[in-house]
Formats: structure tokens, sequence, C-alpha cells
């Protein structure tokens, strides 16, 4: 049997707790019905009880959905390839030159108890860097860029921008990779500790 994540032991305890907290408050509000009824208590008074036990539920129900929620862990690592005895190995691009390649991998883990849905992740292009086109990689990924930094994002074919003409009138034109500032993953489902990773790819200029 896997062992429980501390979010579930939380999750459990206040499911014992609610339940706890609804038998104890039910037998409470039985015996003040009696007691109303052999000492004519107002029945304003009942309905102010009623509604304080019924506050107390819905904000444990409250703090128990919220623990269910999902939670993304991100981490990135930036390497180059390098060939040492005929053999290419990716390396920590710890020092890089005008030219070289550099590979950008994004791992990601939804440590949280519920599923995330339509997951965005976005990162920037470094300054000193270009995009290398149809490098961004992500399975189950849908993939968009920004040249705006990060305003927005849309599809490469869908990315223009207007200059003005020799003749003053202003010409639309599709930006090409090199102008792309920001790169979107949007990814629709991901799973409670489930995981997975995007990246792409520079050049160095």
């Amino acid at each position: 049997m896997k062992s429980e994540t501390v979010q579930n032991l939380i999750i459990r305890g206040m499911k014992i707790a609610f339940i706890q907290l609804l038998i104890i408050n039910s037998k409470e509000l039985e015996s003040f019905m009696q007691m109303n009824k052999q000492n004519l208590i107002k029945k304003e008074e009942v309905m102010k009880k009623l509604i304080t036990f019924l506050m107390v539920l819905s904000l444990l129900s409250l703090t128990v959905e919220a623990l269910a929620k999902p939670l993304l862990s991100v981490s990135m690592k930036a390497e180059t390839d390098a060939t040492v005895n005929n053999v290419t190995k990716r390396i920590p691009a710890d020092k890089v030159n005008s030219g070289d390649i550099v590979i950008y991998t994004i791992n990601f883990v939804n440590t949280g108890d519920d599923m995330a849905t339509n997951a965005n992740l976005d990162d920037a292009i470094p300054a000193g860097t270009s995009y290398i086109p149809g490098s961004a990689f992500g399975e189950n990924a849908d993939i968009s860029y920004s040249i705006d930094g990060g305003k927005t994002y849309k599809k490469p074919t869908l990315l223009t921008y207007e200059i003005s003409a020799p003749d003053g009138k202003m010409e639309k034109k599709v930006a090409s990779p090199e102008q792309y500032t920001n790169i979107r993953w949007t990814i629709s489902k991901i799973p409670a500790h489930g995981s997975g990773q995007v990246g792409f790819k520079v050049k160095v200029k």
C-alpha cells in the first residue's frame, strides 16, 4: 500500500472531524429542542443555534474542498549538446558562446490531490537568444507564442504586427520566430500526482 501524502491525511482528518461535529451538534441540538419544549424557550433562539451550526459545517466543507485543489510544481534546466569521443551527451549550459544551441526543459508535477485542467505553463525566451522554429515540444500540450512580452499568445500564423509602408499605409506582417518573446504550453489535463515535461531550443546570438 502506498503511503498517504500529508494532504491526504489532513483531508481524512477534516472529514472525520466533520462527521464527529455533525454527530455532536445533532445531539446537542436535539437536547436543546427538548429543553425548549420544557422551558418554553423562544423559537428565535433555536433558529440562531441552527444557523450557527450550519455555518460551521459549511466552513468545514469549504476547507476540505480547498485542500483538494491541484497544485503545480515546476522546475527548469538549461543544457547544451557536447560531443566527446564521438559520443554526444547533454551537459549543463554553464558557459555558452555565440551560435551555441541551448535546450530548455521544464519539468512539472501536480502535487495536489485533484486534476489540473487547462494549465498554462509560460516561459520567456532569454534575452540574447532567438527561438529555433519548430523546437518547442510537449506531449498533449497546445503551444502558442507571444511577440509582446507575454501579454497575448497566438498560433504562429496569427502572430501579426503592422508597419508603415512607403506610401504611408499600414501594412500587416506575420512575425518571424526570431521575434517571439514568450512561449505558452496549455495542457488540458494533468491528473493528481501526474507529471510531464515541455521545452524548446534557442540559438545564442
